[in-house]
């Protein structure tokens, strides 16, 4: 009886009970969970443009702790994205948000950041008709960035919305996270 007190004890003291998949499931249950939350403020928040206009905006919104690139693959098979602001088609990506510089935050140059949640934009004021694909990569951890980052994507096109959220992977591009037809 004894013996079987001290296997138990040992097992305990060890932490051979922990289950490392329990753990990464509950991380990806929290993560779909903080993408589906990032969908909902993008869908309140007045970043995504009026109803009334007639152009193709995709958005793209994450927190602060990483640093997501968009990318969008035009029917001409064109991507705009950060090295490429402006497509032929008439697409443009409005800024490429990064992680935030400590020596200008300390400079006072940019405002503090690092508990914001980040939003990149492309834009096409008369988009083609066609298929549009949608990318996104994770290059760069910012302060306390995980391996896994959870995000949202809009897509608003003649008064219609569509959204899909996700977890990416650091150091990933996952090449097509979305495709629609207009």
């Amino acid at each position: 009886m004894r013996s079987v007190f001290l296997f138990a004890l040992a097992i305990l003291l060890t932490g051979c009970g922990d289950d490392p998949e329990t753990e990464r499931v509950a991380e990806q249950k929290a993560l779909k969970v903080e993408g589906q939350q990032l969908g909902s403020i993008l869908r309140k928040s007045n970043t995504i443009v009026s109803t009334e206009d007639k152009g193709l905006t995709i958005q793209l919104i994450f927190g602060a702790d990483s640093d997501l690139d968009l990318y969008v693959t035009d029917p001409l098979l064109e991507t705009v994205y950060y090295a490429n602001h402006q497509s032929r088609s008439g697409g443009r990506i409005s800024a490429d948000v990064k992680c935030v510089d400590p020596l200008q935050k300390k400079e006072g140059g940019l405002r503090e950041q690092s508990r914001e949640l980040r939003i990149e934009e492309i834009r096409f004021d008369a988009p083609i008709s066609g298929r549009y694909r949608i990318g996104i990569d994770y290059p760069e951890k910012c302060d306390g960035g995980k391996e896994q980052a959870a995000y949202a994507v809009s897509v608003l096109h003649n008064g219609e919305l569509i959204q899909n959220s996700g977890v990416v992977t650091f150091e990933r591009f996952d090449v097509v996270v979305m495709e629609f037809d207009i």
